[in-house]
């Protein structure tokens, strides 16, 4: 699994629903980053009620901190 437990992906943000995640997710796509989205509890995974975290890769967590602050996250 790319996204496993050990690998170079870190937490930016916890979206608190699927849609929030989602436009997250674009919003750091066309800022260049690779993104995973993975749900917090089973509960959101089958729903999209929930909170969902959003991943970037460990070498530019940085920058992406700085997109979401410049973008109201």
């Amino acid at each position: 699994n790319l996204f496993g437990e050990g690998s170079m992906w870190q937490v930016v943000y916890i979206a608190p629903n699927s849609m929030e995640a989602k436009k997250i997710k674009q919003l750091l796509e066309q800022e260049g980053f690779l993104v995973e989205i993975q749900a917090t509890t089973q509960k959101a995974k089958n729903t999209g009620i929930g909170s969902f975290e959003i991943k970037i890769l460990h070498s530019e967590i940085l920058e992406a901190i700085e997109v979401l602050h410049a973008n109201g996250y």
